[in-house]
């Protein structure tokens, strides 16, 4: 039998940019940090392909990082990227030999840890993400991982690859919280009503949780406070459209927060709403429920009964609960749907198996 995972290499678009930058893909950041947990005699070492955006190599709470700044890149610099890619890889193993690479999300760069783990000679494993299943996908075919080597993070997404790329996923391996990482619960006074929290771009329809807050403030709950906390192309838009129904003094705009600070406020909110088009498996539906807070959402936090998640079908629905739970009494505490550590443990046994 061969020996079991000892260098896992974890292949990313994105990953935090110091210990400080807590904000960078928060989910990335908490499976790192529970697979050294986990299994500290494992040396994970990360590249990460496009964010931060600039080359760099750094510790990062005892692991090694290595930025590789493909931003934007086309034509020959993509190629160059790719080929810096390679010989950090080659470089990373000359050190210590990498006996397993896992590819996160389904894009540029698992393509380039696919054609390192071919060089290397070691399994690779592909655990998908966001909008990966989406048919508009085009490294699934250009990667073409095999069944046994793909992972969907949720049920809902390896349904939708099966439908989109007629093929099924041969793990489904769901994110997780770290409950080490919470405030103490906050059973008492909430002073936030609703709060989301996310990047401000088309898919995750934050124009809907401003027409929500909207709606209630008109129908009898004129006191309502709102937090939405994230940055992004629609920063603009959005408040404009704050501004135009006098919600200025109702929704408070945050802008980028720490992951503590986001915690932090979570653990003061009674309702956390998600009007998101589309998720793989919403790491901070997940926190938000550990949190204590009454969540709604246009999609689904997990499987099965989630005790105080409410699914709603659109938008009507959704005004409907919000206006339901602000005129209830709520009693506060955590719900766990899962943990970001049987994360860990899953995709090691996995990549034991293939050794």
């Amino acid at each position: 039998m061969s020996a079991p995972l000892s260098h896992l290499l974890v292949v990313t678009p994105g990953f935090a940019a110091s210990e400080e930058d807590t904000a960078s893909i928060p989910a990335v950041q908490q499976f790192v940090l529970s697979f050294r947990k986990v299994y500290p005699q494992v040396r994970i070492s990360v590249i990460s392909f496009h964010y931060p955006y600039k080359k760099d190599e750094y510790c990062w709470h005892g692991a090694n990082v290595y930025a590789i700044s493909n931003k934007h890149a086309g034509g020959i610099r993509k190629v160059l990227s790719f080929s810096r890619f390679m010989r950090i890889g080659r470089r990373i193993n000359r050190s210590t030999p990498i006996d397993g690479i896992l590819c996160l999300w389904l894009t540029d760069s698992t393509l380039a840890g696919k054609l390192l783990a071919k060089k290397l000679n070691v399994p690779w494993l592909v655990w998908m993400h966001g909008q990966d299943a989406k048919a508009d996908n085009k490294y699934v075919r250009i990667v073409n991982p095999p069944m046994a080597q793909l992972a969907a993070i949720s049920p809902q997404q390896s349904q939708l690859f099966e439908a989109n790329f007629q093929n099924r996923p041969g793990y489904i391996i769901q994110n997780g919280i770290n409950p080490e990482i919470f405030p103490e619960l906050n059973t008492g006074k909430r002073e936030i009503d609703l709060l989301a929290v996310g990047s401000l771009i088309p898919l995750k329809q934050y124009h809907q949780f401003i027409e929500l807050v909207c709606h209630l403030k008109n129908v009898g709950h004129p006191n309502v406070k709102a937090v939405l906390i994230g940055n992004g192309e629609l920063e603009t838009e959005l408040r404009a459209l704050i501004k135009q129904y006098d919600l200025d003094e109702t929704i408070f705009c945050e802008g980028r927060l720490s992951h503590s600070e986001v915690l932090e406020i979570m653990n003061n909110a009674r309702i956390f709403v998600h009007p998101s088009s589309y998720e793989g498996h919403s790491t901070v539906m997940l926190e938000a429920l550990y949190s204590g807070c009454r969540v709604i959402s246009f999609l689904p936090a997990g499987t099965g009964v989630i005790e105080n998640f409410e699914r709603c079908a659109d938008l009507e629905e959704m005004k409907q609960a919000g206006d339901r739970l602000l005129s209830t009494t709520l009693s506060y505490r955590r719900i766990t749907v899962s943990v970001m550590d049987d994360s860990a443990r899953q995709i090691k046994q996995i990549f034991d198996l293939m050794k």
